[in-house]
């Protein structure tokens, strides 16, 4: 049963009174000895990645702020930036048991969360590791989600950045009075 079918009958609890006493209602259903046939367990890495975004989010803000820039760190990752930039941070997880054939990560381009340019961390293929990262301009966004490779044609990988002191250098500019784009477009 799903949340909704749950929520949906008047003479069930709802759907987070089973989370608030089992952890999960996948957690519940284990417990009553019910198990899927699908794969869940991208659940427990997602909620792992999730909890692991504001160590990054702080970690970035704290290299920026080493260079003397003015952060501002909110909810759901997004940072202000001299109070004139915004950047999300977003952890993209392996996907490889979507299709066990190719490696591949997806990224999910929110809509809801406004911001000029979004950082997504790409981990590696156990989820546990930073690969690289991809960062995005608000007008170079996807529409659904994007699905990235170990490698990329040219056109994709201009977005990626080996290292965050590429992320702080673009920045760098900025953070020195001069408004001067060091890379157009990104």
């Amino acid at each position: 049963m799903t949340a909704e079918m749950i929520n949906a009958d008047p003479d069930l609890p709802s759907a987070s009174g089973y989370r608030s006493r089992f952890g999960t209602l996948i957690r519940a259903y284990e417990l009553i000895g019910f198990r899927t046939a699908r794969d869940n367990s991208y659940i427990e890495i997602n909620r792992m990645l999730a909890a692991c975004r504001p160590a990054v989010v702080a970690e970035i803000a704290a290299g920026l702020r080493a260079m003397g820039a003015h952060v501002n760190c909110g909810q759901l990752g997004l940072m202000t930036i001299n109070r004139t930039s915004t950047l999300r941070v977003s952890i993209a997880r392996y996907c490889a048991r979507v299709l066990p054939t190719r490696k591949h990560w997806r990224l999910f381009f929110n809509r809801r969360v406004r911001s000029d340019r979004t950082l997504y961390v790409r981990m590696d293929e156990t989820d546990a590791g930073r690969l690289d990262h991809y960062l995005f301009p608000r007008n170079d966004r996807f529409f659904g989600p994007l699905w990235i490779a170990r490698d990329n044609e040219p056109d994709l990988d201009q977005y990626r950045l080996d290292g965050l002191d590429q992320l702080y250098s673009i920045y760098a500019p900025a953070v020195r009075g001069r408004i001067v784009e060091s890379y157009p477009g990104i």
